[in-house]
């Protein structure tokens, strides 16, 4: 398991893969869509989980594709998108009121307890 430290912002990198979950067992009214979030071209993706009491944002190594497959939808690598106004928001599906969101750092995601709240920037330990 690696710890996100910083991610390249740049658009043109189109670092991302996002895929909807269709499983309607995760289709919560005004939560958004399930996604997972993936590294393109690698078999890294994005995954919430509780490490000592507290959600941590973290990147294992599993496929995208592998993920879309399961029967059942697993919880830790699913985010809620919630489009507003021109940006959007991906809430942990695995840790409720967490999202993700950008930090002053440049290039560091962070978890936030709530839209809006100041954000705890992630680094290893």
């Amino acid at each position: 398991v690696e710890w996100i430290n910083s991610l390249p912002l740049k658009k043109e990198m189109g670092f991302l893969s996002l895929t909807a979950r269709t499983d309607t067992d995760f289709y919560c009214n005004g939560k958004g869509t399930p996604y997972y979030l993936g590294i393109k071209e690698q078999n890294l993706c994005l995954c919430c989980t509780e490490i000592r009491g507290q959600p941590a944002l973290q990147l294992q190594e599993e496929n995208i594709v592998n993920l879309c497959g399961n029967f059942k939808g697993q919880e830790p690598f699913l985010f809620f998108c919630i489009e507003e106004v021109s940006t959007f928001v991906f809430q942990s599906v695995s840790c409720p009121g967490w999202f993700i969101a950008t930090s002053s750092m440049v290039g560091s995601p962070s978890l936030s307890p709530r839209r809006g709240a100041k954000p705890k920037t992630l680094t290893s330990t």
